[in-house]
């Protein structure tokens, strides 16, 4: 059995626990919900907007400070081919032979 849920059965789930504790008189209110749904949204798009800058600041630092990088197969050091966000030390490979390619 597979217990990971998808985006669709946590949003049922959300909505079942949302209906199951409204109003007995006047039962849920969509209208709220949308709105904190909404500003929910808006709050992790802005913290998602602050992150990416965050990180074209540190590329432009890590580009000015940071030029080479060490081969995983021969250990020589070459340029480095991407941003530093972009990079990953498990594929630094310098592609100078066929050993050293991924």
């Amino acid at each position: 059995m597979n217990s990971t849920m998808t985006a669709s059965d946590i949003a049922a789930a959300f909505l079942e626990g949302f209906e199951m504790n409204a109003s007995p008189v006047s039962g849920p209110n969509y209208k709220d919900l949308a709105f904190t749904l909404v500003k929910l949204v808006y709050s992790e798009r802005d913290k998602n907007k602050v992150l990416k800058q965050q990180i074209e600041y540190m590329d432009e630092v890590a580009n000015e400070c940071l030029h080479h990088v060490k081969c995983r197969s021969c250990d020589e050091w070459y340029d480095l081919p991407c941003n530093l966000s972009e990079f990953h030390q498990d594929m630094s490979y310098c592609g100078g032979s066929p050993r050293c390619c991924p």
